[in-house]
């Protein structure tokens, strides 16, 4: 089969390879611990998936060992490799990294991610074309850390030369010698104590994501006290954030904590950093540690806006952290409070053959809850890339039905029937089935809403498609904590109408009275209804968009504001310099019902990263014709997505991949047929609505 590119991050790769072969792996991210050690390194690692691991994200295959002359090696596309921490752990010195290499089996180059003083240093080597056999290659790796902050607690990374284009197999590595030579410089340091407070605009201690950086921008090793941090299996302090989020220093790793936090650290000048979200001012200052004493500071942070004074809570969709028990809830909580997530989805994650990140209770006696701030258990199954990935939110318990994995709507509709709400996962695009999926569910009337915005972009592709057909589903943001991003990074947030309740929010993230972002903070009005209402009036009557977007400056300027009518501009406001607030505002007579979305874009000077946010639709009913569709469009797109759906219909065993295909592959090649089959009916009952639009959209006309 062949491989397919998924998407490429900034100062990152993804790649998603389809293939047979998943040898050993094991657990969520498919990882293999290699038959391989030696003086200076204790484990060897091989993960398929490899999410910003030292900067680098990539999905693979496990790898596996392999005897070459009757020389033991490794084959793989990534090895995680742990230095031995008696011999080097927490350094500050030049070191000297030497590989051999199986040339004939082996791609043209080398890449090496690390762990370096002021953040993750990458060095790279291209072997000699004419070479053959066993390659040696020294690779100096300056300023080397080994602090353990790789994935499963190792130091560096080894992978092939990250292609430039879409790789048409598995770039592979054969690696058949490591070995690490320390320089010894690393300098003695003599310590003090940094004591600090962290409080709110009510001088309440309150958590916040940190970073320290001394004048290396070196990140002192967290003391016990920072929060816990669950990175898929692993625990640990620090978080490397990714490329996109919005943080004033070069070195990305950071930590939390829960408003106080004692550490012993090297003496020196430092650079402190807080962030708590969106809404506060992001705090940048320094400090002077000195030998043997005890600097106290106190950072006071000040909000920018006040969304529950308005009485809106934010909401991330789409995190996963296993809890096995009551401390890992703390522990999670701490960290969502930490980015001011209100409404944190906890899911527990499946696929056809099982479950991942389990969760210990459910239901509304078990949200865990700290003031505004709760922890809610959910669910991101059923989860293929032949339907999509789904999203199940406010559950009282798992709902799966693996022997009818297919039929998602037997999950919607128990979801329904026990008052949750059920979307899909990356509905902003690029993943495979998410179409095919979402669109056999909005015909069923079982869609309440879609995760539009990932990764600091707003895909809008099949949320205005389904829009257009009339279909109507709220925006979503979710973060798929720890694959791609924070949690808080993108967040939607919602119009309660009352003081901090969790079931208003998932009823109002249901109705509509929501906006995603990154960012800016969005109001909208239609004759003085807001997102997510529905306006009855007369054909002529006056449509009047109020419409404003103010933007955090520690985040950036905002450069645009724009009205949006059946996915189309139709009237924007825009600042070359970028404001801290814009306001646009639109009038026109009605015609046709429509839907009406706001959309907002900022900029940050040097921040090549998406800033947006968007609007739930606003929907004009106009004579009582209740299809707020794009008339002229539904043939186009319904043709389109009716042949999407006959594709999925006749989709053979042999052309189906999945997550996690170590686990699922085996399955499927048995069960795909009788699955598809007991799905079929669905799918062309979809297929049939479709029809049934385009024929409405034909007989209809701007007078009748």
């Amino acid at each position: 089969m062949s491989n397919r590119r998924f998407k490429i991050l900034p100062g990152a790769v993804l790649m998603f390879t389809a293939t047979s072969v998943f040898p050993h792996g094991a657990g969520v991210t498919g990882s293999h611990v290699m038959d391989w050690h030696s003086e200076t390194v204790s484990r060897v690692v091989s993960p398929s998936y490899s999410w910003n691991n030292l900067g680098v994200t990539m999905i693979v295959a496990a790898g596996e060992t392999v005897a070459i002359d009757n020389r033991p090696c490794m084959r793989a596309a990534v090895l995680d490799v742990d230095v031995r921490d008696s011999y080097g752990f927490d350094i500050n010195e030049p070191v000297d990294l030497s590989l051999v290499l199986h040339r004939e089996s082996s791609a043209t180059g080398v890449v090496v991610a690390y762990d370096r003083v002021g953040g993750p240093g990458r060095a790279e080597r291209t072997l000699d074309p004419g070479s053959n056999g066993f390659v040696e290659l020294t690779i100096p790796l300056p300023s080397a850390r080994f602090a353990n902050r790789g994935d499963h607690g190792t130091d560096l990374m080894l992978t092939a030369t990250i292609p430039s284009g879409p790789a048409q197999q598995p770039e592979l590595i054969t690696v058949c010698d490591i070995r690490v030579a320390r320089s010894f410089a690393t300098p003695t340091e003599p310590h003090g104590w940094l004591d600090l407070t962290i409080v709110d605009e009510h001088r309440t201690a309150t958590a916040a994501r940190v970073g320290l950086y001394d004048a290396m921008g070196r990140l002192p090793i967290p003391a016990p006290e920072a929060v816990d941090i669950r990175k898929f299996d692993d625990m640990t302090e620090t978080y490397l954030l990714q490329t996109t989020a919005v943080w004033p220093h070069q070195n990305r790793f950071v930590f939390y904590v829960d408003g106080r936090y004692r550490a012993r650290i090297p003496v020196g000048p430092y650079q402190i950093v807080a962030m708590k979200g969106i809404e506060y001012r992001l705090i940048n200052e320094t400090l002077e540690v000195r030998a043997d004493r005890t600097t106290r500071k106190t950072l006071r942070l000040k909000r920018h806006v006040d969304m529950p004074g308005r009485g809106w809570y934010s909401g991330d969709v789409h995190i996963h952290n296993l809890r096995n028990q009551d401390t890992d809830s703390e522990q999670l909580l701490a960290q969502t409070r930490g980015e001011d997530v209100h409404i944190a989805n906890i899911l527990e994650m499946g696929n056809v053959a099982r479950t991942y990140f389990p969760q210990y209770a459910w239901g509304i006696t078990d949200r865990k809850q700290r003031g505004v701030h709760t922890i809610v258990p959910g669910q991101e199954d059923p989860r293929t890339l032949t339907l999509g990935h789904t999203i199940h939110l406010n559950l009282e318990h798992p709902i799966r039905f693996p022997d009818d994995y297919l039929n998602y709507h037997r999950v919607f509709e128990a979801v329904a029937a026990e008052g949750g709400i059920s979307g899909f996962a990356h509905a902003s695009g690029g993943l495979p089935g998410t179409t095919e999926g979402m669109t056999i569910q909005a015909a069923s009337g079982l869609l309440d809403f879609g995760e539009v915005m990932q990764s600091s972009e707003i895909g809008t592709d099949v949320w205005f498609s389904l829009l257009n057909l009339g279909y109507r589903f709220a925006p979503a943001a979710g973060t798929d904590y720890p694959y791609i991003d924070h949690p808080g990074a993108v967040r939607g947030y919602v119009e309660t109408g009352t003081d901090y309740n969790v079931d208003a929010w998932f009823a109002g993230l249901a109705n509509g009275r929501t906006f995603v972002t990154n960012g800016p903070i969005l109001e909208m009005t239609l004759n003085g209804q807001g997102m997510g209402s529905e306006v009855r009036v007369d054909k002529g009557q006056r449509l009047n968009v109020s419409a404003s977007a103010v933007l955090n400056p520690d985040i950036g300027g905002l450069v645009g504001l724009e009205l949006i009518k059946h996915g189309e501009v139709v009237a924007s406001e825009s600042s070359a310099d970028g404001a801290e607030s814009l306001t646009l505002d639109f009038s026109e007579a009605a015609q046709e019902s429509a839907w009406y979305v706001v959309r907002a874009h900022g900029q940050r000077p040097g921040h090549s990263a998406s800033i947006t946010a968007i609007t739930a639709p606003v929907y004009v009913v106009v004579d009582g014709k209740e299809l707020a569709w794009k008339r002229e469009a539904v043939a186009n797109i319904a043709n389109r997505l009716i042949s999407a759906l006959e594709n999925v219909k006749n989709r053979a065993s042999a052309d189906v991949i999945d997550s996690e295909a170590w686990h699922t592959m085996a399955v499927w090649a048995e069960e795909f047929p009788p699955q598809l089959e007991s799905a079929r009916a669905r799918i062309e009952a979809a297929q049939e609505h479709l029809r049934d639009l385009i024929l409405a959209a034909q007989r209809a006309t701007p007078e009748h």
